[in-house]
């Protein structure tokens, strides 16, 4: 690659992950001159959100009673916070039945528990439990007593001040008029030893609520490891990428789509990378769950003769691909490629720690990317 600060263009290998989910590829012995810049430019008019994605969530099936069985959705792409209620199916026929102002009142007390974890008001979460609350953690430990579990979350919001909650509700069943009892799973961003880029933490938990002087309140809390997800449930944490894309800086235009495969155990990508002066390249790659790594694993070949493979770690919003392959010439490539989603339409990737050979290659700033606006229906003549 031409060096900074030099004069004299020179054919070599240019080394480039395609969007870095978009196809790992790098597009060799194509002409490359002193001027080349990698940092792409602002893509206008960015297009709404057009193309439906899997849905995330596992509903429970319907007349299923044992509720202690439901499976966790899918890790969520972007961290959420607060809370969401499953909705379970009804069969035909069956009469909807309104909530009842105690099941509202209980609703509304998982709220606040949920909004105040996540503005680290320990106080007010602490409130939130009687006075001989108990807490117990996925590892066994318990916590007894308003008293100490006010210094539990004090301590666990100062050592991880980037900590958030989401609680996933699955069940509130009501035992007597002023006992209930909650099933769900929490995903836990943001309190790992890497702080806000930590991998979420996901718990199966069950809740017994009380009423106390009309307040709804935690007498106990009980956490458990949520059973493995499934390897399509880890898959899903890329399904927002389902759709066509765009990135493009002065001379590149790369576009990609990404759809499931027929037995949506893979993700399934197509691209095609044109470049001023020269013909387009076209790639092909394949992503799906490695089950002896336990990573998810991506497989890439392009029209050029290079292939690779890459091995992801997601660390909140961000998806961390580790890559090797080999170019059309027999060069060995490698690189650490980032792929941050800013929302359902609008991400950056970024290739550093970038070698061909033996050969060192400066990283690239990162690149805008946004989905593609479908084409019109009637197209103007």
């Amino acid at each position: 690659m031409v060096s900074k600060g030099s004069t004299t263009p020179r054919k070599t290998a240019i080394y480039r992950l395609v969007g870095l989910t978009w196809g790992v590829m790098f597009v060799a012995a194509l002409p490359c001159s002193a001027q080349e810049t990698t940092v792409a430019k602002p893509v206008k008019n960015v297009p709404e959100k057009t193309v439906e994605k899997p849905a995330v969530k596992t509903e429970a099936k319907p007349g299923k009673t044992e509720k202690t069985e439901a499976k966790p959705a899918a890790t969520p792409s972007v961290p959420l916070t607060g809370v969401t209620f499953v909705k379970h199916a009804t069969k035909e026929g069956e009469e909807k039945v309104e909530p009842t102002a105690d099941e509202l009142a209980v609703q509304d007390a998982i709220k606040g528990f949920a909004d105040a974890f996540n503005a680290h008001d320990a106080k007010v979460v602490a409130a939130r439990f009687t006075e001989l609350a108990e807490l117990e953690n996925g590892a066994g430990h318990v916590t007894r007593g308003n008293t100490h579990i006010l210094e539990a979350f004090t301590k666990l919001f100062t050592e991880h001040p980037k900590v958030n909650l989401h609680l996933e509700i699955h069940s509130i069943r009501f035992l007597s008029s002023g006992l209930a009892v909650e099933e769900g799973f929490s995903t836990m961003t943001g309190g790992g030893a890497e702080g806000e880029h930590s991998a979420p933490h996901v718990d199966r938990y069950t809740i017994t609520h009380v009423k106390q002087e009309g307040a709804w309140l935690v007498a106990s809390a009980r956490d458990w490891p949520a059973p493995p997800p499934t390897a399509e449930q880890q898959l899903q944490q890329l399904a927002w990428l389902i759709g066509d894309w765009v990135d493009e800086n002065s001379s590149t235009t790369v576009h990609t789509n990404y759809h499931w495969s027929k037995d949506n155990r893979y993700l399934m990508s197509r691209y095609e990378v044109k470049r001023e002066g020269q013909p387009p390249v076209e790639g092909l790659q394949r992503i799906g769950w490695d089950p002896e790594a336990r990573q998810l694993r991506s497989w890439t070949f392009d029209s050029l003769g290079g292939h690779s493979q890459g091995l992801w770690s997601r660390h909140d919003n961000r998806w961390i691909v580790k890559l090797t392959g080999v170019m059309a010439d027999g060069q060995v490539r490698s690189s650490t490629n980032v792929l941050t989603r800013l929302s359902d339409d609008h991400a950056t990737y970024q290739s550093r720690d970038r070698t061909i050979g033996s050969e060192l290659l400066p990283d690239h700033e990162p690149v805008p990317i946004v989905r593609k606006a479908p084409e019109p229906m009637f197209p103007k003549k």
